[in-house]
């Protein structure tokens, strides 16, 4: 699967951003994401960013065997390591990671909860 990001008018308000896969629908979870961005008063800039990251990241996980909730986390980091050879990918992956965590957080219910170390 190679899932993209689309945009989605409403006809009222600004337009806004959703990961769909091969068959044009959309990705549950991603839109899942991208809601809660929204949700959280992310700017529509930020939420058509994050849709055009969590789509390329979805396409990993396709071409890699996994599935959203469930992949090796070293298969995230060199997925962020790709990033990084690119120094305007750089910003994307320090972002993307970041939000990729709060968001397992509060989907496991830690999202109040702050390690400590």
């Amino acid at each position: 699967m190679v899932a993209r990001s689309q945009r989605v008018s409403f006809g009222e308000g600004p337009d806004t951003y959703t990961v769909v896969g091969d068959d044009g629908l959309p990705i549950g979870p991603a839109a899942e994401y991208l809601r809660f961005l929204r949700d959280g008063g992310a700017s529509p800039h930020t939420v058509r960013a994050y849709a055009a990251g969590i789509a390329d990241w979805f396409t990993v996980l396709s071409h890699t065997g996994h599935v959203w909730d469930d992949f090796p986390t070293t298969l995230f980091g060199q997925y962020l390591q790709f990033l990084r050879t690119d120094s305007q990918n750089l910003a994307k992956a320090h972002g993307f990671a970041r939000r990729c965590a709060r968001w397992r957080l509060k989907c496991h219910g830690l999202g109040s909860r702050v390690a400590s170390t």
